[in-house]
């Protein structure tokens, strides 16, 4: 599962002590822990549809973005799961490539 991929674009960072959880700082400065085995991406459209809505935001016309749009419209939960799961690893090598430059 790329739960946990999922959840670090959405900001979540990993938690010093336990590998197994993973840190949300909330608009007031406190700190959220939640055990990835928890994050339900994949099970529930309620916490993949702000993704998708990330996604949009980021106004990207390529290939993976229309490989979402295209599952959002089957209102396919597994296909949408997984094109955002490709989408945010081409996003994340991409964004890697540029801060290397």
């Amino acid at each position: 599962m790329n739960n946990k991929l999922i959840a670090e674009f959405m900001g979540m960072k990993p938690h010093h002590q336990d590998s197994g959880c993973l840190i949300r700082v909330d608009d007031n400065g406190s700190n959220e822990v939640a055990p990835i085995e928890e994050l339900a991406y994949h099970t529930s459209w309620d916490w993949l549809m702000p993704v998708v809505q990330k996604i949009y935001q980021l106004g990207l016309d390529n290939e993976s973005t229309l490989l979402v749009r295209d599952a959002v419209a089957e209102a396919n939960l597994d296909n949408t799961y997984s094109a955002v799961s490709e989408f945010i690893k081409k996003y994340t090598i991409i964004q890697n490539q540029d801060d290397e430059q």
